[in-house]
């Protein structure tokens, strides 16, 4: 669910993304003004929620993605914990794994896992198409501690998009 049409499908299939295999939902408002108001990032976070909320009812997906990456942190923020529990009930039943990209977390206690990125290395092609990305991430958060004696729990670890077909971490 794209919540601020902000996907590039180019950046995308150049990642190694197969289009035909991505449904995209693009939350959009025709009747908006080009400048961002609160009313258009409401018309769009509902658009996105009601899409995601469908999708995890009804089932047949591995992943589904949240995208509120461009929507104001104090609107995810607003998100009705109510939501973000249905939205765990139902990814736990049909057995869909729910991501959300924020600015911040915002699912609070029905996150399962909270993980910080930043950005390392990003690499671009002809000045506007992703091609990889190299991410520091660390966990923040998780519901269930899985106990792993090979590495420290609070361990940094760094994950390379290997988004270009052929390139390997």
């Amino acid at each position: 669910m794209d919540a601020s049409d902000a996907l590039d499908p180019q950046s995308a299939a150049a990642s190694g993304v197969r289009l035909e295999r991505l449904l995209w939902v693009r939350c959009s408002d025709a009747h908006a003004v080009a400048k961002p108001t609160e009313k258009k990032c409401w018309a769009l976070l509902d658009q996105a929620l009601k899409s995601t909320d469908l999708l995890l009812q009804n089932g047949g997906f591995a992943t589904l993605m949240l995208d509120l990456g461009d929507i104001d942190p104090a609107a995810a923020m607003r998100i009705p914990l109510a939501s973000w529990f249905r939205f765990r009930q139902a990814a736990d039943r049909t057995r869909t794994t729910l991501v959300v990209l924020a600015r911040q977390a915002c699912a609070q206690s029905s996150a399962a896992l909270v993980i910080d990125c930043a950005a390392m290395r990003i690499e671009v092609e002809g000045g506007t198409v992703i091609t990889a990305a190299r991410w520091q991430m660390s966990r923040r958060r998780e519901r269930f501690e899985r106990v792993d004696l090979r590495r420290p729990v609070d361990k940094l670890w760094q994950l390379d998009a290997a988004w270009a077909v052929g390139k390997t971490a």
